[in-house]
């Protein structure tokens, strides 16, 4: 197990679970705070999204999403709205820590080679703990190991710490906001 320390992205390992053979990515998380001497890993696993996780899904979206979506849109946020922008995505991951969902997030391949973003939610008592750093670094490395060269989302222009999040992973903001929501891109370097 990979153990992180602050200011280095994790490396992802990969191990097969028994469950239906899935694959199954794990990175060593520690917890904020604690002394670099006595930190303990807590393992974020990640495996693809089942029927199952539906209704995770939604609740965790509407918990974190749900007030900024309708003070930047001026729309409310809908579960129905919620499963079909799912739906959409080429590949939705659900998040675990301990064999319990704590998020997700999903792409899709919008353009040969470039992956739009079109979601990373964690739940609230997971933010704020360097977690989505780490999971963005999961998403980083899948990408460059199928060779997608740009990475795109929307950030919510009243989601603050969305904005702050995303521009720390290396993000910039394309043009003008657009019905509330702006673009942000991410070219990756070959390695």
């Amino acid at each position: 197990m990979a153990k992180v320390q602050r200011g280095k992205q994790p490396k992802a390992k990969k191990k097969a679970t028994s469950a239906g053979g899935r694959k199954r990515t794990t990175a060593a998380t520690k917890t904020k705070g604690t002394p670099q001497k006595k930190a303990t890993a807590q393992t974020l696993t990640f495996r693809p999204r089942e029927k199952t996780d539906d209704a995770f899904i939604i609740e965790v979206t509407m918990q974190t999403l749900k007030e900024v979506y309708q003070q930047s849109v001026g729309m409310e946020l809908r579960e129905d709205l919620v499963l079909e922008w799912t739906n959409q995505g080429d590949y939705t991951g659900i998040i675990e820590r301990g064999g319990k969902p704590v998020g997700y997030y999903s792409y899709l391949e919008h353009v040969p080679n470039r992956w739009y973003i079109g979601a990373l939610v964690l739940t609230p008592d997971m933010q704020g703990q360097g977690i989505g750093q780490q999971i963005f670094a999961h998403i980083e490395q899948s990408a460059r190991e199928q060779r997608i060269y740009m990475l795109e989302a929307h950030v919510q222009v009243e989601n603050e710490a969305g904005l702050a999040f995303w521009t720390k992973q290396g993000f910039e903001k394309e043009g003008q906001p657009t019905r509330g929501s702006q673009l942000i891109r991410k070219t990756l370097e070959a390695r």
